[in-house]
């Protein structure tokens, strides 16, 4: 989650909503992060860019359209 809280801090530092995100994988006994983002609704001009969307479809393109071992966390407004 403090990953998640620093990429909302950069998204808000760049003019954006301050939400991030961040999706881990679950391995064993272990969360590996696999993607993290902040927030580009503003910057990107597209109303679409939520971060959560964004980082889903970042790793649905590397890992398939089943995520089970997968973890998103988001934050807002930090």
């Amino acid at each position: 989650m403090q990953l998640a809280i620093a990429e909302a801090k950069r998204a808000r530092d760049r003019g954006d909503y301050a939400i991030g995100a961040v999706i881990t994988q679950l391995i064993g006994n272990r969360e590996v992060v696999i993607a993290s983002a902040g927030n580009r609704v503003k910057t990107s001009g597209s109303s679409i860019k939520h971060v959560e969307l964004e980082t889903l479809k970042y790793v649905c393109s590397g890992y398939g359209r089943y995520l089970p071992d997968f973890v998103l966390y988001s934050t807002h407004e930090p």
